[in-house]
Formats: C-alpha cells, sequence, structure tokens
C-alpha cells in the first residue's frame, strides 16, 4: 500500500460520509435507511482510525496535515468575510 495508504483511506472513508447521510435522510423503506446508518458508522469509524493511524505512526505529517486544514479554513473564512462585507456594503447609484 506504500507510506500514503492513510491518505488514500481517509478520503475514501470520507467520501462514504455524505453517502450515508443522503441514505438516512432519503431512504423511503427502513432497510435503506439502516444501511445509510451502517455506511456512516462504518465511515466515520474508519476516518478516526486513519486519522489516529496517522497520528501515531507519521507524527509529523499529521502536524502538516493539521496546519494545512488550519491555513486552508482561516483563508475560507476571510473569503467570506470579504464577500459579506462587500455585499453589506451600499451600493453607488449609476
Amino acid at each position: 500500500m506504500g507510506k500514503h495508504w492513510w491518505g488514500r483511506a481517509l478520503w475514501l472513508f470520507a467520501l462514504a460520509l455524505p453517502l450515508g447521510a443522503i441514505l438516512i435522510a432519503f431512504g423511503e423503506v427502513p432497510f435503506i435507511r439502516g444501511l445509510g446508518a451502517f455506511v456512516l458508522a462504518d465511515a466515520a469509524a474508519g476516518v478516526a482510525l486513519c486519522a489516529l493511524a496517522l497520528r501515531v505512526l507519521h507524527p509529523e505529517q499529521w502536524r502538516s496535515q493539521l496546519r494545512r486544514l488550519r491555513e486552508k479554513a482561516r483563508g475560507a473564512h476571510e473569503r467570506a468575510e470579504r464577500l459579506a462585507t462587500s455585499a453589506a456594503a451600499p451600493q453607488s447609484a449609476m
């Protein structure tokens, strides 16, 4: 599997989270809702285990990934603030 198995597994489990939520929300029969709950629980456990493995096996990469995520979140927050302030500013009449 190589050095980055945890990254691939983490993304696969993370992609399953919305699938489970959709099955729970829009499932018309109890079996489908139960399947969605199983998918959601399995994906959440997989994300947690991959994150734990990453933290234990590669602590330096864990820290760098956390740093990158914080930078992305900070950038998204700043963009949202700029959009909110530009939308709240009065438009000049033409």
